[in-house]
């Protein structure tokens, strides 16, 4: 099992950097042409000329991506009159420029303007435009995501750990109970993207008794590259699978059992130990940059008893605990 572990965080470190190196590994800029007009009539299409060769023709509320070599590149239009954009790109940059009337004199010839990357992202989001020609890259949800979970779940494994006076035995496991946590997600690109969690996981004897308590705490550093499956054509609706390992620091179970017979008050530290998970969320993202997510974790980890303030323990369950569990938590995101 322990060797089987390895290679799991061994994968998932390899994945990652992979992803990442994918994500850096092109020799392309990105330029993308959209119209977002605020007019009650709506105008015909647009003709983009790149050089003396058409591009696309951009109508209303509309969008158009694609990739092309970096360098100095020139755009023109003709509405009636030579309206024109030079750029001088760089590798591995997006540029967005949004085609329409002159603000200053809308019956006058269209005019590009280069738009700031956060600005056009919003605006792209906000009035929910349209591809016009759909690639394998494109999609207008922000890069950058943070938000919380809060769920719940339930141990693989478990012991008896109170004989109450019911006859009813209260058990704990390392695994399952209260699962909160922090994320950071990154996409690099369409359909992919990198994980960042920072978790509080707390187990409780179950069922609880008036008389007293045992907790399994433990707080949790995850990365996880995912990979993301429209499942609409706005791709506001997407399902979100990974893998990914996990960092589990400062494991104590604390006991609270004075009050029963032969019970003790006490706390036991564990070692930090490493582990992986796999995962899948539904998310579903709205027009104000705000997205709800809720899912399923499977989770793997073993821990290994350090030391006790009194006492420590003498069956294999509580010395070497198996930590595994599935939770279900949901939560919300920003993205920006």
């Amino acid at each position: 099992m322990k060797q089987l572990k390895r290679q799991c965080i061994s994968t998932v470190i390899l994945l990652s950097v992979i992803t990442a190196l994918w994500a850096s590994d092109t020799n392309n800029c990105r330029i993308v042409f959209y119209r977002n007009d605020n007019l009650e009539n709506q105008h015909p299409a647009y003709k983009v000329y790149m050089a003396d060769s058409i591009i696309t023709k951009l109508k209303n509320k509309t969008y158009y991506s694609f990739y092309v070599k970096p360098g100095c590149l020139y755009f023109k239009n003709y509405n009636p009159n030579l309206s024109e954009i030079h750029l001088k790109t760089q590798k591995d940059k997006t540029y967005f420029i949004k085609l329409g009337p002159n603000p200053v004199s809308p019956d006058s010839s269209l005019v590009f303007t280069l738009m700031d990357s956060a600005m056009a992202r919003k605006e792209l989001i906000r009035n929910q435009l349209t591809n016009k020609a759909p690639t394998k890259k494109d999609v207008f949800i922000p890069q950058n995501s943070i938000g919380f979970n809060i769920g719940g779940g339930f141990g693989l494994d478990k012991a008896s750990a109170v004989n109450t006076t019911t006859a009813e035995d209260a058990y704990i496991s390392f695994g399952g109970g209260l699962d909160l946590g922090l994320n950071y997600t990154l996409e690099f690109i369409k359909n992919f993207g990198l994980a960042l969690d920072f978790g509080y996981k707390r187990s409780f004897l179950h069922p609880s008794i008036s008389n007293g308590s045992i907790h399994f705490e433990r707080k949790n550093i995850s990365i996880t590259p995912l990979y993301m499956i429209p499942l609409n054509k706005k791709e506001s609706s997407r399902l979100k699978i990974g893998i990914g390992g996990d960092l589990y620091l400062n494991p104590e179970m604390t006991f609270e059992l004075s009050k029963i017979k032969d019970g003790f008050d006490d706390t036991w530290k564990y070692k930090d130990q490493q582990g992986f998970h796999i995962s899948a969320f539904y998310e579903t993202i709205m027009p104000s940059d705000w997205s709800f997510q809720i899912g399923i974790t499977y989770y793997n980890v073993n821990y290994n008893f350090k030391s006790g303030e009194k006492y420590y323990p003498t069956s294999d369950f509580l010395i070497n605990g198996q930590g595994g569990g599935i939770n279900i938590t949901g939560g919300l995101g920003y993205h920006f």
